[in-house]
């Protein structure tokens, strides 16, 4: 599924799990909002993608293959590449952006190791041994040059908000941390309900996007300046 604007710049995004891109387009039109161009797909055995995810290896083949495609098929820069990952796709988004030149990785409610995750939940089991996934995002951030997005609730359920610190202390500069509100499975930019109750994220929206796209240059006043800083 992909968003066509005539930017320079291209979001690759990876998604959740549990989810496919079908359940997506709210975010395509954020990226519209931003003037990106969006690629986003469905991993093995999400969506309508055959086959399944036997390894950790797996995953990031899939995302190396949507990198691949942009980078050799259309031909787009790499660092016109803004990498997005959501939860579990920020783990993909981190393997993928680690040693390539990007314009920026977007880290939006991922957890700092998926062992940190196990620890937490079951901390009455040897995780670290019986996962057959690990995903340590965390050590390999430092391997990425580009500027690092970490957008996080601080009410999240689930992954806690210290991962996103975790995340932030890891990230080489330039870095920008923002939290937001909501469990994990709201997103920063869509209004949807759950259980009964309607979540709002109109606010949260325009702040979260005017200060990470100032951050990444998107922005009018930042543009020429592509590595901006933020606190």
């Amino acid at each position: 599924m992909a968003a066509n604007r005539r930017g320079e710049e291209t979001v690759l995004y990876f998604q959740a799990n549990g989810t496919n891109i079908s359940q997506k387009s709210f975010r395509l039109d954020t990226f519209k909002e931003m003037g990106v161009n969006a690629l986003m797909i469905d991993y093995r055995g999400y969506g309508r993608s055959t086959g399944r995810i036997g390894k950790e290896q797996h995953i990031y083949t899939d995302g190396q293959t949507a990198w691949n495609y942009l980078v050799d098929e259309k031909r787009i820069d790499q660092e016109d590449i803004i990498v997005w990952g959501r939860s579990l796709g920020g783990a993909v988004a981190v393997e993928i952006a680690r040693g390539k030149r990007i314009a920026a990785l977007i880290l939006e409610s991922t957890f700092f190791s998926l062992d940190a995750v196990a620890r937490r939940q079951y901390w009455f089991l040897p995780t670290t041994r019986l996962l057959k996934f690990h995903f340590e995002n965390g050590s390999k951030l430092k391997q990425v040059r580009a500027p690092i997005v970490i957008i996080h609730s601080m009410e999240d359920d689930y992954v806690p908000f210290s991962h996103a610190h975790e995340l932030y202390e890891a990230a080489p500069e330039p870095r920008c941390l923002i939290g937001t509100t909501g469990s994990h499975i709201d997103s920063f930019d869509h209004r949807q309900a759950f259980f009964g109750s309607l979540v709002d994220r109109s606010g949260n929206r325009q702040q979260v996007l005017s200060r990470m796209m100032k951050t990444i240059g998107l922005d009018n006043a930042s543009a020429p300046q592509r590595l901006t800083k933020s606190d």
